[in-house]
């Protein structure tokens, strides 16, 4: 399955990474150029500011996870364009013309982090001091004060720094589930919309390092 053979409109995650520095975004696919390998896919927007991919020396990354498979292209080509629809002033030019086979979602292992981080929440960017608890390849624990209330279904950023690949991870997900951990604080699940092979990757390397009794 190429890139360029998917539908217009499904979605899909663009990972960059440079240096030590890690970032996922999700986008969806606006247009197709199959002979060519292109993709054309909306402009990505965090924290409100547009996200552009002009910088030289990073490695770009696109999975798209479809039902209970995984697609995954490598060393993609990643730029801005300016778009020719009214829509979108400006949008991401993606080209692959890399043929890959699917490959099943794994059971994803649970590890311990236990790193400073930062969550960001709500219209207003409220941000928060939280310690990322544990991580897998599609969601995190966070820890903070009680006195921080964060909905159910919330959409929020959390920021971290990996301390054994020293990887910076700003990870868009979502508020899932919310339990008491002492008398002062809670542990938010976050889950993220899709499969981050980074953050498996992270998982794989500390079971490695620490495996189980």
């Amino acid at each position: 399955m190429r890139l360029a053979d998917f539908d217009e409109g499904t979605e899909m995650t663009i990972c960059s990474q440079k240096e030590h520095s890690h970032y996922e975004y999700d986008t969806k696919i606006i247009r197709t150029k199959r002979s060519e390998g292109i993709i054309i896919a909306e402009i990505v927007v965090s924290k409100g500011k547009e996200v552009h991919y002009m910088e030289p020396g990073t490695e770009h990354m696109v999975t798209v996870n479809a039902g209970s498979k995984v697609y995954v292209y490598r060393d993609v080509k990643v730029v801005d364009i300016k778009s020719l629809t009214q829509e979108y002033k400006f949008a991401i030019c993606v080209r692959s013309m890399a043929d890959v086979e699917a490959v099943n979602r794994r059971n994803f292992f649970r590890v311990f982090l236990g790193v400073d981080g930062t969550l960001e929440a709500g219209i207003n960017k409220k941000t928060a001091e939280v310690m990322i608890k544990d991580i897998s390849a599609n969601g995190l624990g966070v820890i903070c004060t009680k006195k921080l209330k964060f909905p159910i279904g919330m959409q929020v950023v959390v920021t971290f720094v990996d301390e054994l690949t020293s990887e910076k991870f700003e990870i868009e997900c979502e508020i899932v589930r919310c339990v008491q951990n002492d008398p002062f604080s809670v542990i938010y699940g976050c889950q993220l919309p899709k499969v981050s092979e980074s953050m498996q990757k992270i998982v794989a390397l500390k079971q490695r390092l620490h495996p189980p009794i």
